[in-house]
């Protein structure tokens, strides 16, 4: 089906659809699962991030509709599977529907406001290339930083960062979920080596195996 094909079609059925391809995306994944309290549902355990100091945690979608709460100035509490998409308001489900199961970053930017994007922010959730993040699972355990986003984001060893693209090829990592073991500030010149940018000069350690 082409792109011209699905926006001709009712809007149920596009929805319907949607939701479909995002599930069997999800279906791909060969890694581990987890149950989603919000939603009451089975989803990648690499997709869950926390939400408080307790270490409770939720899954991508859930931790999506609550940043549309918070944008409205909704404290929303959270009980079992009350923020899976058919209990949501008609308004927030069909921004799921429609925007979120077809592209997850294209959503967050249409509707994030500054509440959203301090969210991720305080949950260290950052959008990267795909293939700075492929990079990174291969042999280059580091994330390097602007001064800008140490401000925003806030690196902090033994906290965990949560590098994230929604350009992944079939078969390569989305999202990449590590503790920081240790924070450097490098010279502009070797930052350029390292990303093309001599702003990126603060060197997250982030490796794979954590045995502090």
């Amino acid at each position: 089906m082409t792109p011209e094909e699905f926006a001709k079609l009712p809007a149920a059925k596009r929805r319907q659809i949607a939701e479909a391809v995002y599930r069997e995306m999800l279906k791909t994944e060969n890694g581990p699962t987890k149950h989603c309290f919000g939603c009451g549902e089975d989803f990648p355990a690499r997709t869950f991030c926390e939400i408080n100091d307790n270490g409770d945690e939720l899954c991508e979608r859930c931790i999506f509709v609550l940043a549309l709460y918070t944008q409205q100035g909704i404290k929303k509490r959270i009980a079992a599977g009350n923020l899976n998409p058919h209990m949501l308001n008609s308004h927030f489900r069909k921004i799921v529907e429609e925007d979120f199961y077809l592209n997850q970053k294209a959503a967050y930017e249409k509707h994030r406001g500054d509440m959203i994007r301090a969210e991720e922010a305080k949950q260290r959730i950052i959008w990267i290339a795909a293939d700075e993040i492929r990079k990174i699972a291969a042999d280059f355990p580091f994330y390097l930083m602007t001064d800008a986003e140490v401000r925003q984001f806030n690196p902090t060893e033994g906290e965990e960062l949560t590098l994230r693209t929604n350009a992944a090829e079939v078969g390569q990592p989305d999202t990449i979920r590590r503790r920081i073991y240790a924070i450097r500030r490098i010279p502009a010149r070797a930052a350029r080596k390292y990303t093309g940018s001599p702003d990126r000069r603060n060197v997250c350690f982030i490796p794979e195996v954590y045995d502090r």
